[in-house]
């Protein structure tokens, strides 16, 4: 697989005539070096431990969507299209899933994953619950997991149920009351608005158990801008499906409680 990649790599820039029109033949060379970390670009997907500079200028020819896997200290961050679908600073990929399982407590139980990206909070929740149903709506995703050593646990464990499916489909599918923790980890709300609309949070409510609990990721919408509005907007969202909320800043999220007397309201309509 490596050498066909390399020939196919090979007769794929000389035929776009890039060699030897102002690319150099030394960054010729150390694309070949790096090319033995590189594999499955006919699907676009990199997995990368070369420049990333290089992979980059792949990238550039590879359309409509590029996956990267990118080395951290431990387990590889996903990327797509250039967005870290991961927390990396000040974090990493491993410590981030394990502080998401501990901040929820989760010692036993059922758990509901929502956006399994490389698998990493289903993982570390299979370590310590009953039984983890993970849902991922991407399967070039999880393409990606299934060659990604980090990812071996969620294919190998039998406590880990994968659902490749739209999550706002599949949760309807649950009964009321199946899961005692959600793990709410969805893409930036730009790319998926729907994930973090009051239908969506209504659904994550009947889904969860009394006195159960959700981590739900929202990361630092318009901070950049000093837009609140966004974050403002999910926290009353989700107030207004039945959660009490508590801010998590330093995993740029809210820890979500379902209580006896909020189901009881809920109910009552």
């Amino acid at each position: 697989m490596r050498v066909l990649t390399l020939l196919l790599s090979a007769i794929f820039l000389t035929g776009l005539g890039l060699v030897g029109k102002g690319i150099k033949a030394q960054l010729w060379v150390n694309f070949i070096n790096s090319c033995v970390n590189i594999c499955d670009l006919h699907t676009n997907i990199i997995f990368c431990s070369c420049n990333i500079n290089l992979i980059n200028f792949l990238g550039a020819f590879m359309s409509p969507v590029l996956y990267k896997l990118i080395p951290t200290k431990d387990w590889p961050a996903l990327m797509i299209d250039g967005i870290l679908m991961h927390r990396i600073k000040d974090t990493s990929p491993k410590a981030d899933a394990e502080a998401k399982i501990k901040i929820l407590g989760i010692n036993k139980g059922d758990v509901l994953d929502i956006c399994t990206g490389l698998g990493y909070a289903a993982i570390v929740a299979a370590r310590h619950a009953d039984k983890v149903v993970t849902i991922e709506k991407d399967p070039k995703v999880i393409d990606i997991a299934k060659k990604n050593p980090a990812s071996r646990e969620l294919f190998e464990n039998k406590k880990i149920k994968l659902i490749i499916g739209d999550a706002c489909d599949e949760i309807k599918k649950f009964p009321n009351n199946a899961f005692d923790f959600i793990i709410h980890d969805p893409p930036r709300f730009a790319l998926a608005g729907e994930l973090y609309s009051l239908a969506f949070y209504t659904e994550l409510f009947r889904l969860l158990k009394t006195n159960g609990k959700m981590f739900h990721y929202i990361g630092l919408p318009g901070e950049r801008y000093r837009n609140k509005g966004i974050r403002k907007g999910i926290i009353e969202r989700l107030c207004k499906a039945g959660f009490e909320v508590k801010s998590c800043e330093k995993l740029q999220g809210v820890l979500c409680f379902k209580s006896k007397i909020k189901e009881f309201k809920q109910n009552a309509f």
